[in-house]
Parts: structure tokens; sequence; C-alpha cells
């Protein structure tokens, strides 16, 4: 292989080790986060995009696992950001349409917004939904946030418990939290804060969170669009 030859999507030797230079002069993505960004399942094409347009790509972010999470890049931190979508999570009723109505909403990511299946309460007692992302992909030394990201739709009701939150760490350490969502306001998009970890050989393994409400009332109109593990610092 001559030198200069292409290696890794498209980049060549020369071409990498000018990120390098770039990223320790300027601050910027790691090489860990362009990986990860080569794993890409929307867009389709990832391998194909020009070395100018990497920063965009990460910072606007891409689909992974079956575009079951969005990865990106905090582009004031530098950081490794996720955003566990729906379709990963066990959600009690979830496959039921009595229970659950599956509906669409736009996500940003690399090139255009995608469409994003999420669920939306139609009416049930018994809210439980459960999801898990190993941390590996995270970035070292730094403090992430777990928080459920949901909304309440315009004709939601009857919430008059909290829903409770857990937060599974792999050190054996649980965070449990109550949130009263009746007074939080509707048709905005808002976090559920579940806790934080440091990112440290501790922690490395399966994290696991769950939100559930089980009292014997019907409830409806809690749309959840998934779980952000964001950095703090």
């Amino acid at each position: 292989m001559e030198a200069g030859a292409a290696t890794n999507g498209g980049l060549t030797t020369a071409d990498e080790e000018t990120n390098r230079q770039s990223r320790r002069k300027e601050g910027g993505p790691s090489l860990n986060s362009l990986a990860i960004m080569r794993k890409a399942t929307t867009p389709t094409n990832i391998s194909s995009v020009e070395i100018k347009d990497w920063r965009r790509v990460v910072y606007e972010g891409v689909l992974l696992e079956n575009n079951t999470q969005k990865f990106w890049v905090d582009e004031k931190l530098h950081k490794n950001c996720f955003l566990v979508l729906p379709k990963a999570f066990h959600i009690a009723g979830g496959d039921e349409e009595s229970c659950w109505k599956w509906i669409t909403v736009k996500e940003t990511c690399f090139r255009s917004p995608v469409d994003i299946p999420v669920p939306r309460l139609v009416q049930l007692s018994w809210v439980y939904m459960q999801g898990k992302f190993r941390t590996s992909a995270l970035s070292p030394n730094t403090t992430y946030e777990v928080a459920f990201v949901v909304k309440l739709s315009r004709n939601s009701y009857k919430w008059p418990l909290p829903v409770n939150i857990e937060l599974d760490l792999p050190d054996g350490n649980k965070l449990i939290r109550t949130e009263n969502l009746e007074r939080k306001p509707k048709e905005k998009w808002m976090k559920l804060r579940a806790g934080e970890f440091m990112m440290d050989p501790k922690t490395v393994g399966t994290i696991v969170f769950t939100l559930h409400e089980t009292c014997q009332m019907y409830k409806s109109g809690l749309i959840l669009k998934g779980i952000l593990i964001h950095p703090k610092n």
C-alpha cells in the first residue's frame, strides 16, 4: 500500500495525523468518538462523508444499534453523549394498542432530521418502563447525568402520585428518586433526572434505568422520547 493510502473510513494516515494535531491544539472529538460514528446505522453511507464534514457529523449526531440509540459529541465539552431510544426499552403493555400508541417525532441527526418512534400512553393503571446501556462508550473521568426525556400531552390526566425513578450502577449503587408529574407543564419535553455517576473503572459495565408508577388508577398522556446520558463536566 502506498504511503497516504486510505485506511479507516476514507481517512488517510496523513489525514488522521492532521486530525490528531488539530484536536490537541483546539480540542475536539476523540478518536474513540470517530470510531463510534463509523458504526452508524443512520445515515447509512457514513463512510463516504468527506473529512471536512466530520465535525458536523459528531456534533449533530448519528443513530446506532439499528436506530435504537443516538450518539453525538458535546460541542463545548468534547465528551460523548447518548440518547437511548424507546425501541430499546421494555415497556409494560408497549405492544398493546389499547395501552400505548406509537407515534413519530423528529430528532436532529447529521444531514437531516429523522423520524423516531415514541410511545404515547393511551390508558393504563400500571406504568413500567426499563432500559439498559453499556457505559464503555462514555468518556472517561467524566461525571454523567442520566435522565428520562418525556412529555405530557395536552389531554393527559390522572397522575396524582409521584413516579418512581431508579438507576442501578455497575458498582452496585442504586439511586432512587420520585417526580410529581401532576405539577409539570404539558406539551413540553422535560428531563426527569435519574441520577449521576463518575465514569471510571468502577462504573464500567451496564447501567439499568427504570420508571414506574403502579397505583390502581388509570393514567394517560405520557410520551417517552428516551433516556439521556450526557456529561456535566
